[in-house]
């Protein structure tokens, strides 16, 4: 069923008859939705971006409560636009188009953008997958999984980045996120991400050799469950990450390492065995695969406490 466009209110936002810059957004968006995507529906939203669907598209636009001022707004469409040419290099035929979304008014610029993308079965979406398989079912998955990432890694051309310098800039800009964010409960945090630094350290001449010998490639990022699809046996990557260019190219058994957490959370096998199969395919040791697992999964976790302190402020506008 179709699901309209609901412009709300949050205290006084201009004169009498007026619309608010929000409501307006939010109309340019409806107007876009309506004339230029077709009937749709509003899906769960998931990260940044609010889903509408019809029967055969997803449109993610944006959130507005994320947009704050024009520099913001900006902001967005260049993340939204990146979004689309790192989706369309993993999966060119998932990612089908990039649009901007033209304010009705004044000028008439870009307020907002939208990834047009081919929509998949909810079910193939790797996460019900799994609960819908039987457990003599799953390990298929997990070679198809396997032997798919090794072939894209094997069509990625290597790098001359340095995934020590990639890493350290990253995990910079994680801590800062941090400090100013949640205050005094982000200390215990921030601690963490020291100590995983430092246990990095007698890892870094196996880190450098990998880099040396070519391992270092451009990454999806962002290998979580909902952005893993296998549909009719053949496996999309979808959403590579675009918040961190530092992480575009290095070592690819970050991705490995993403694969792992995941089928650890939502498979009964013991992320240890998971770790000693990751390795073997990345071709490292254990420990240094232990370590990128680690690192993942404080990333995630990193991650959900931000955005569950963003969700705490008061939203900018909203769609429903």
């Amino acid at each position: 069923m179709r699901q309209n466009c609901r412009l709300v209110r949050r205290g006084p936002d201009g004169p009498p008859g007026e619309a608010s810059a929000k409501q307006m957004h939010d109309a340019c968006v409806s107007h876009w939705l309506d004339h230029g995507f077709g009937p749709y529906e509003w899906l769960p939203e998931r990260g940044s971006f609010a889903c509408a669907a019809t029967e055969d598209l997803v449109a993610k636009v944006w959130k507005p409560h994320r947009q704050r001022t024009t520099a913001d707004a900006a902001a967005a469409i260049d993340h939204s636009r990146e979004k689309f040419l790192r989706g369309s290099h993993f999966a060119p035929s998932i990612h089908l188009r990039w649009e901007a979304i033209s304010c009705l008014a004044g000028s008439g610029q870009p307020c907002n953008a939208a990834v047009v993308m081919r929509r998949l079965p909810f079910a193939s979406r790797l996460d019900r997958l799994f609960a819908d398989l039987s457990s003599e079912k799953q390990p298929e998955s997990i070679e198809l999984l396997f032997e798919s990432h090794r072939r894209a890694v094997a069509l990625l051309a290597p790098s001359d980045a340095s995934t020590e310098l990639s890493l350290n800039r990253a995990d910079d800009r994680i801590m800062d996120q941090i400090d100013p964010q949640l205050e005094a409960g982000g200390q215990n945090l921030k601690r963490l991400w020291l100590e995983l630094r430092a246990a990095r350290q007698p890892l870094m001449d196996e880190i450098r050799r990998r880099d040396r010998d070519g391992t270092c490639r451009q990454t999806h990022g962002d290998l979580a469950a909902d952005n893993i699809y296998i549909d009719s046996g053949v496996v999309h990557w979808l959403d590579p990450c675009v918040t961190y260019p530092e992480l575009y190219e290095v070592d690819s058994a970050l991705d490995w390492a993403q694969l792992i957490v995941t089928l650890g959370s939502i498979q009964s096998r013991q992320t240890s065995a998971l770790i000693a199969r990751g390795a073997r395919e990345a071709g490292i040791s254990a420990s240094l695969m232990s370590h990128y697992v680690a690192r993942t999964a404080l990333i995630r976790f990193t991650m959900r406490e931000l955005s569950r302190n963003l969700s705490r402020r008061p939203a900018h506008s909203s769609f429903s």
